[in-house]
């Protein structure tokens, strides 16, 4: 469609458009267009959105905005048309933008979100969403737990961009983040997209990095606000209440301006940003208009400030992982959970909404044992029980490992070496192969098939090294290596402590590729699998902890098999009691050797050890790596670039009376 194209519709003319072009196209609207009370047979909102719906099908259908424009001229205004007039796409992309105003100002969220970005970008369906918008509709203190993508940053980003444009001039959002890393893929996030993806554009927004804006008025529009690593966050939102406007009160706000805080991953936000919220709420009103605060986190921990705020007012013994929904908070707060297990996805064993966590993903953390802390936070949105078992493999888990590899090629072999430090450690050699694969054998000899290739890491063999000094040990490494065809870029070992000796003799001895490990390290700033939404050095609190992390993801993503000829047995007591803690904003970090011999007769996890370091050293070396979620469909993003004119006040039909 020529951006010159025209509809003519019967409707007054804006005298200030001043003269028409010359039309290149017409399509005359004959019929006559009824009056409102014979145009609608419905009520309010649900009228409304039954007419979105249909204008987004125009609008997929022909491409363009006139056909959306036509239908809400026809059937969306109170007046009946008795003119014809020609309509520019200038006049339609305001026609649209205006119709988005009446639904927002009316409080008609779901039709308005349904005409502006369509079911491509947002539906409002899944339970899930309906849990979150009823919480944000009906309470100014909300607390969001729940499970891994069920749409809790989402829905509230969707449903504070249409709250922002409600008032935009006299509105601010804080968006909080511990992380810029954290903000670019988060809720901040979601919001500019949601703003840049509309079906017109909106006049007036301008979209920076780090700021939202309808004017040049910086206590006003949408913030992100980043608190440094080591910040207690005190302070970051001192002064912030709600100011009186200027010139006449708002119809339905007030005199005063308005404000909301959104934290989103809300356990790993500090204490002092928590402390700073009960200030602003002093000026917290009854019809929750003036003041609203949003926190959304996967729950880990009850002790955090996230799990006292929502403990509720009977005690958590009061609540039901099977029924409890939503409670209000011995503090005032109201608390909405949103349970994987009833998502529509996983309650009826099939995918009804992209995007929303799947049968295959919720049972992937019931093979972890429905005792495990990850089934508990990423599955049911529910506070991990103190009794269960923080462990990284589980017994299940590592029974899912056992198996071997039908390769697609030729594989590269790699190994990784424990070295001892007291006197009951092994130094431990572990052997392994990494290719393609087209699918694996479990341990009952059925063949599993994958549906596309992928690079996997098979474990041959672990094989008991002498301890020896550091030149002759260092000389039996490099002669297994020749044996085995390991070649120095592939051979990782550990260099802490008395390692650091050996490590540099092979890296002199027989390659300067080898690759040494300090178990003492930072985590690294890369992802384990494709899809995960956080980096490393986010979630692990060392190079230890996101390398034993790697070997689990790799084990449920099918990405790590271990071969029958292995001593499964002594690798399983080394592996599976191996526990970790979290520390401070949900940091995670594996228990120390010198713990885990205390717990187990002075027993050394060596051979576990020794597998995670030749499973880093492939990682890092080949950038192995996999999804959670094969093959995820790709959301399409609607957006538009056009100016707007000017055009009549449209008034729309509303059904609420």
């Amino acid at each position: 469609m020529n951006e010159n194209d025209k509809y003519s519709v019967k409707r007054k003319v804006n005298p200030k458009l001043g003269p028409r072009p010359t039309v290149a196209r017409k399509c005359v609207v004959r019929q006559k267009i009824a009056p409102a009370k014979k145009v609608a047979q419905g009520h309010g909102e649900d009228f409304h959105r039954e007419q979105a719906y249909k204008i987004r099908q125009l609008f997929t259908a022909s491409g363009n905005i006139f056909d959306p424009t036509k239908h809400i001229l026809r059937n969306c205004i109170t007046k009946t048309i008795t003119k014809q007039v020609k309509i520019s796409k200038v006049d339609c992309e305001t026609t649209i933008w205006r119709y988005a105003q009446f639904l927002i100002s009316k409080r008609y969220f779901i039709p308005a979100a349904i005409l502006l970005w369509g079911p491509e970008l947002f539906t409002p369906e899944p339970q899930c969403t309906k849990l979150v918008w009823k919480a944000l509709t009906n309470h100014s203190k909300n607390l969001i737990q729940g499970g891994g993508s069920l749409s809790k940053s989402y829905s509230g980003a969707v449903y504070f961009a249409l709250d922002w444009l409600d008032d935009p001039a006299w509105t601010c959002l804080k968006v909080m983040s511990v992380t810029g890393e954290h903000a670019k893929r988060n809720i901040f996030a979601n919001i500019k997209n949601l703003l840049q993806s509309t079906i017109v554009k909106l006049p007036g927004v301008v979209i920076k990095s780090e700021s939202i804006q309808i004017n040049d008025d910086d206590k006003q529009g949408i913030h992100l606000v980043t608190i440094p690593t080591g910040d207690d966050g005190k302070g970051r939102l001192r002064g912030f209440h709600p100011v009186p406007r200027t010139g006449d009160e708002h119809p339905k706000f007030g005199r005063l301006s308005r404000i909301g805080v959104l934290l989103d991953e809300a356990e790993e936000i500090p204490g002092g940003v928590w402390e700073d919220i009960n200030n602003i709420l002093l000026t917290e009103t009854h019809d929750n208009s003036r003041v609203k605060i949003f926190a959304a986190t996967n729950p880990k921990d009850r002790t955090s400030k996230f799990g006292e705020y929502a403990e509720p007012k009977d005690g958590w013994a009061s609540l039901d992982i099977d029924s409890s929904e939503s409670w209000d908070s011995s503090r005032g707060w109201r608390v909405t959970r949103l349970d994987g297990a009833k998502c529509e996805n996983v309650a009826q064993r099939k995918l009804i909404y992209e995007g929303l966590q799947t049968i295959e993903g919720f049972e992937n953390l019931l093979k972890l044992g429905e005792n495990n802390p990850e089934y508990f936070t990423m599955g049911r949105g529910w506070f991990p029980e103190a009794s269960a078992q923080v462990v990284i493999i589980n017994e299940q888990l590592f029974a899912k490992a056992k198996g071997y590899y039908t390769f697609s090629g030729p594989t590269v072999a790699a190994a990784g070496v424990d070295m001892a430090f007291d006197g009951n450690d092994s130094v431990i050699f572990t052997l392994l192969r990494h290719g393609s694969a087209v699918g694996w054998t479990d341990a009952r000899g059925e063949f599993q098939k994958f549906k596309d290739e992928r690079r996997v890491i098979q474990i041959e063999q672990q094989f008991v090294l002498e301890k020896r000094d550091t030149i002759e040990q260092s000389k039996a490494i490099i002669k297994l290596c020749e044996e085995v065809f390991v070649k120095p870029r592939w051979l990782s070992t550990d260099r802490t402590g008395n390692g650091t000796g050996v490590h540099d003799a092979l890296c002199s001895m027989f390659g300067p590729e080898v690759f040494g490990i300090m178990f003492g390290w930072s985590a690294t700033d890369t992802r384990i699998l494709e899809d995960d939404s956080h980096q490393c050095s986010e979630i692990y609190h060392d190079i230890v902890t996101e390398m034993s992390f790697a070997v689990r993801r790799f084990i449920e993503t099918d990405l790590i098999k271990l071969n029958p000829g292995i001593n499964w047995n002594q690798l399983e007591r080394e592996t599976v009691p191996r526990r970790y803690s979290q520390q401070g904003r949900g940091i995670l970090r594996i228990e120390s050797k010198k713990d885990f011999k205390k717990r187990n007769s002075g027993n050394s996890p060596d051979r576990f050890d020794s597998l995670i370091i030749a499973v880093h050293g492939v990682r890092m070396n080949e950038g192995i790596s996999g999804k959670m979620v094969e093959n995820p469909k790709q959301i399409k993003k609607l957006s538009s670039q056009q100016q707007h004119g000017v055009v009549d006040v449209l008034d729309f039909l509303d059904m609420s009376t």
